[in-house]
Formats: structure tokens, sequence, C-alpha cells
């Protein structure tokens, strides 16, 4: 199962960009399997709208631990919907299985990205560090996972526009449907910060 569970890292975040969705489970790739992820993130805070389109690369590095590298553009608007911002990031992290237990599994997802374009209205790095915990409920078909997420602006909080200027945590429940070497993902991420997402994965 894990060779079919997806591939993904988390993605979005909101009060400005960069990550906010896990878009993974608790299953890890498997040593020598890589495999890419498309995803498309709507995220909700206040009366901050962001959409953000990323693209990922993962590597089982070993049987418990996936290397994760994303390329993130996130759009925003006012709330009038009148300014159009895009900024562009880069991030890496990693997805560590901890322990599984009569079916679960847990994980420790961690990603810290940096802003490429509009540097001047973000945190230096932002943190992305989650909890995830999944079960496979129907056999290389379907896994729901869930868990706490918390985004950390590191560095220069105040001066976020596509960054938060504090911590945000939210709770993400998501689905894979596992189609062979294919999977489709959906998330909905629940907390002051509100977010909804697909993913297409393909591992090799």
């Amino acid at each position: 199962m894990r060779h079919l569970t997806a591939v993904t890292i988390l993605l979005a975040l909101a009060g400005a960009s960069a990550q906010a969705q896990v878009l993974t489970t608790a299953d890890t790739l498997g040593k020598g399997v890589q495999g890419v992820l498309a995803s498309d993130s709507h995220i909700f805070v206040d009366d901050a709208r962001l959409h953000i389109i990323a693209g990922q690369y993962v590597r089982g590095l070993t049987s418990g631990f996936d290397l994760y590298v994303i390329a993130s553009d996130t759009r925003t608007d006012d709330e009038t919907g009148t300014t159009v911002l895009d900024q562009l990031s880069l991030g890496a992290g990693g997805n560590w299985t901890i322990t599984r237990w009569k079916g679960f599994s847990v994980s420790l997802f961690g990603i810290v990205s940096v802003p490429l374009t509009h540097r001047d209205q973000a945190s230096d790095v932002l943190a992305d560090a989650a909890l995830v915990i999944s079960r496979t409920v129907v056999k290389d078909r379907l896994a729901l996972y869930g868990g706490v997420n918390a985004l950390v602006p590191i560095g220069h909080r105040s001066r976020g526009w596509f960054t938060p200027t504090d911590t945000e945590v939210n709770a993400p429940v998501g689905g894979l449907v596992m189609l062979g070497k294919w999977g489709v993902f959906a998330e909905v991420d629940i907390g002051h910060l509100t977010a909804v997402g697909v993913g297409l994965s393909r591992v090799f």
C-alpha cells in the first residue's frame, strides 16, 4: 500500500501564503520510490482569499522517510477582488512514519519554504509542521487521514501579507483514492484558517 499511497505535502496558507494543507497520508512511499503531485488549494482566513497551485516531488529515502521538494504560486485578492498579487516560493521537508498500530499509521510531516518574489510582504521563512494519522479503509483503493497542522512564520512576522503574522493551527481531514500508480486527494482544513483542496499524484 505504501507504493500506492499518495505523494504530497502540504500546501497553502492564508492570510498570506505558503502552506496550509497536508495532502498526504502517514504512510511513506518506500526506499527508492518517487512520485510527483500537482495540487490546487483555496484558503480563506478573515477577509483574505488565496488560490495556490503547487507542484511537488517526493522520494523515499528509507522505508520510513520521504523527502519533499515543492514549488508553488500563490494568487491573492483583497476583499473587493480588485487587487491581485502573485508570489512564488520554494520549499523542502519530509514525512516520517513514526509508528503503525492496529491498521493506523502515524507520521510527523514538516516543510519549510522561502519566498522568491514579494519578499517584503512575507516572513523570512514559513514552517509547516503536522502530526498525521491515517488508515486504509479499502485495500489499494481508499485511505482516510486527519491530524493537527501548524503554520509558523519565522522572521519579520509583522510584514506578512503572503504569510500569517501569527502561528495558525488547523485540523486537516482528507481522503486518498488510489488508482494503481495514480492517486487523487481531497482535503478540508478546519480552523481560523479554512482551506479546501484537491491533488493528483503519480508514483514511479
